[in-house]
């Protein structure tokens, strides 16, 4: 660092303070070596410092429920992609198996506990 044309105050600055944020936050990544880590980095500070102040209003608590929304929302498009990909394996063996489209419909009515289908949602072609 001694080599950069910063100001010594600069330099002092990011040996003093940010490099043993910094060196933490890069052990803590390679060690868990994460997906998505922007998500990770932002997850660690929150956890770190706890609460993140934005000009003078707290933002802090909205962030955390903003993360708690977005982990929720995850598990259930998981869900949703794993019953997509359930459905389409029932019709596909179904269809393989000879069975008649309305006894697959009525198969995946039941083992979704479909109760009902609104078909007026549905664009004039139908589903596809």
């Amino acid at each position: 660092m001694s080599d950069l044309e910063i100001p010594d105050a600069q330099k002092r600055y990011i040996a003093d303070v940010l490099n043993p944020v910094l060196e933490e936050v890069v052990a803590d990544l390679l060690a868990s070596l994460p997906a998505d880590p922007g998500t990770f980095i932002m997850k660690w500070f929150m956890k770190k410092y706890g609460v993140i102040a934005v000009g003078e209003h707290n933002q802090g608590e909205r962030l955390k429920e903003l993360f708690q929304e977005n982990e929720r929302l995850k598990q259930e498009l998981s869900k949703m992609e794993n019953n997509v990909k359930h459905a389409t394996e029932m019709v596909w063996f179904g269809m393989r198996d000879g069975n008649d489209m309305d006894c697959l419909f009525a198969r995946l009515m039941d083992e979704f506990d479909i109760e009902d289908i609104d078909f007026n949602h549905w664009p004039a072609s139908g589903p596809r």
